[in-house]
């Protein structure tokens, strides 16, 4: 089977879009699929493929296998596993996937992703240098996290090169001497993460990848064909193939309740937007005519729903399911789409039938703008945690070239 020139295999819509867009921005097509199982996934040869598995929330053997046939079907000269900067997931169950699709392969780890500030400091994450089993970055899970990266990965075995060795020359010795079928690698800069890609690079053994966006950033630059595009400059180029979109009434789906996606929120209203707040119980109940006030809304005007209130995190998935149903017919007519949260923006999607996304631009970090191929809809993704307040303001602003008080990265 001829193959493509690298496979990023990510557990959630938001985080896989997040990493493929580098590639992308480095000038390589990038195609996100967002059915793992789709007959599509032996197409596109050239470039790179982002395969959504979903497998976020799944139990460990169903994320296991997802991972290892999508790996096993698709022949790529490199293969990445996004990671959660966060570490959520299945992950030792996942990277088991990885292994049992490529047996004889050493898996380079490092999730670090320091433009969120989240580093890997002696084999630990950290967020805003905190320790991540002292923080609240997992309030929403079912159980907290391991105090280290080894703990939570058991029963696999690793090998830890701490930064004395990232960044003392001597990587590629430690990489090809690991006995170890996963190498974890401290970083706490971009240039750590693209030390640990140029020692992989170099080693004699075969390599697959998993970290961050962090991580795939690193290796776009490694392997990238062309100069990266400057982000307005890319989304100059955007904005005038896709202007049709652009000028349409938006619809943001907000499915995330952290406080700065709620931010977001309030402040795409307070910048003219109809702000639509769904009390969860209403959502999972299906109460009134939720979907058709949605979509007489978003017909006339910029539209923002959100879910109002807090979510039992075992009710996440009920609510996600129901705030993507709701929203699904306005989505089907919508030519712009804001979609915060890797769940939400999933659902949304699928309920819209789009199959697929090339990836474009990325406006500012953790932001990525992708088209439906199929209508020529424009998509912005974020994740729930990413950003500021004004980081989707930004996006809008960014796209339709009007001015915004707050100027972020572009």
């Amino acid at each position: 089977m001829p193959a493509r020139q690298l496979l990023v295999i990510a557990d959630d819509l938001t985080g896989g879009a997040d990493a493929g867009v580098r590639f992308a921005r480095a000038g390589m097509p990038t195609r996100l699929l967002i059915d793992s199982r789709s007959a599509d996934l032996d197409g596109d040869l050239a470039g790179a493929l982002v395969v959504d598995t979903d497998s976020r929330q799944l139990p460990p053997d169903a994320a296991r296998r997802l991972v290892r046939d999508t790996a096993r079907r698709v022949s790529a000269g490199h293969v990445v596993k996004k990671v959660d900067s966060l570490l959520r997931g299945p992950l030792a169950a996942e990277l088991l996937g990885l292994l049992d699709a490529l047996p004889g392969t050493l898996i380079v780890l490092a999730p670090a992703l320091p433009a969120a500030s989240r580093t890997t400091v002696d084999g630990v994450q950290h967020v805003d240098g905190t320790p991540l089993h002292r923080t609240a970055a997992w309030a929403a899970e079912p159980r907290p996290p391991a105090p280290d990266i080894a703990t939570q990965l058991a029963p696999l075995r690793v090998t830890q090169i701490g930064l004395h060795c990232v960044r003392g020359g001597r990587l590629t010795a430690a990489i090809d001497a690991a006995t170890t079928p996963i190498v974890l690698c401290d970083a706490t800069t971009d240039a750590d993460l693209a030390a640990i890609v140029y020692a992989g690079l170099a080693s004699r053994r075969p390599i697959c990848w998993a970290g961050s966006a962090g991580l795939t950033s690193a290796l776009a630059a490694a392997l990238a064909p062309a100069e990266p595009s400057g982000a307005a400059d890319a989304l100059a180029e955007l904005i005038g193939t896709y202007r049709d979109a652009v000028d349409r009434p938006y619809l943001a789906v907000v499915g995330s309740a952290t406080p700065v996606a709620l931010a977001q929120a309030e402040e795409l209203a307070a910048r003219g937007a109809q702000l639509l707040s769904i009390p969860a119980e209403d959502l999972v109940a299906g109460h009134g005519d939720l979907a058709a006030r949605i979509s007489r809304t978003a017909a006339v005007a910029d539209t923002v729903v959100r879910v109002d209130g807090g979510v039992d995190p075992a009710a996440t998935g009920r609510v996600a399911a129901a705030l993507a149903a709701v929203t699904a017919p306005a989505a089907t007519r919508a030519r712009l789409l804001l979609l915060t949260g890797g769940s939400t923006a999933r659902g949304v999607l699928t309920g819209a039938d789009v199959a697929s996304l090339w990836l474009l631009a990325e406006p500012e970090p953790g932001v990525v703008v992708s088209a439906d191929p199929a209508t020529g809809r424009l998509v912005v993704t974020k994740a729930g945690s990413f950003g500021d307040p004004h980081t989707l303001g930004r996006a809008v602003a960014a796209l339709r070239r009007t001015p915004h008080p707050y100027p972020g990265t572009l």
